[in-house]
């Protein structure tokens, strides 16, 4: 190195250093200050505007009132689905403990070869098919159950849909003037 360079190399490169860390000292000031002012902003009203505050409370009111209507008989119809299908598995273990009992004895009634039980026959398959006609019995009220819940369902959707469509957008709160946000 020569005397006649005017910055020597340690000396290039604290400059370069001093100018990086005043940059980054520069971007965190520029970020601090927008928070700053982006809360004095939104002191007033203790925080951003949220979608809520901008949407028509009048149409909401009834959707409101609809949807703890929907809610009341969902759970309704779930503890009848419930209730319904304790009930239809129960008619099916009977169906199906009779229908055993029957086979076997049935199958004793062929070894044994005795004529004289045909009436008592006729009797448990009365039986079998009164226990039948309560499985399906039970099958069809869980079914119309189970078509009201998809019912309340589809009106779930369907007020869901209409309570997207009351509200109303959103203003730009930024480019807004300060004396129509209270």
């Amino acid at each position: 190195m020569t005397t006649s360079q005017a910055h020597s190399r340690p000396e290039r490169l604290l400059r370069i250093a001093s100018w990086i860390v005043a940059l980054v000292f520069a971007v965190l000031l520029n970020m601090l200050g927008e928070l700053v002012i982006r809360d004095m902003f939104f002191a007033p009203q203790s925080g951003p505007p949220a979608a809520e505050q901008f949407a028509d409370q009048q149409a909401q009111a009834p959707l409101l009132v609809s949807k703890q209507d929907l809610e009341r008989q969902q759970h309704i119809l779930n503890d009848k689905q419930e209730t319904l299908g304790t009930t239809l598995d129960r008619a099916r273990k009977d169906y199906a403990e009779s229908s055993q009992s029957f086979r076997n004895w049935i199958d004793t009634r062929k070894a044994t070869g005795n004529s004289s039980q045909d009436p008592e026959v006729l009797a448990r398959t009365r039986q079998l098919d009164e226990l039948q006609g309560n499985v399906r019995n039970w099958q069809r009220q869980q079914d119309a159950v189970n078509d009201q819940c998809r019912l309340c369902n589809s009106n779930s959707t369907r007020w869901k849909a209409n309570f997207r469509n009351c509200k109303t957008k959103p203003i730009n709160v930024m480019n807004a003037p300060i004396s129509n946000i209270s």
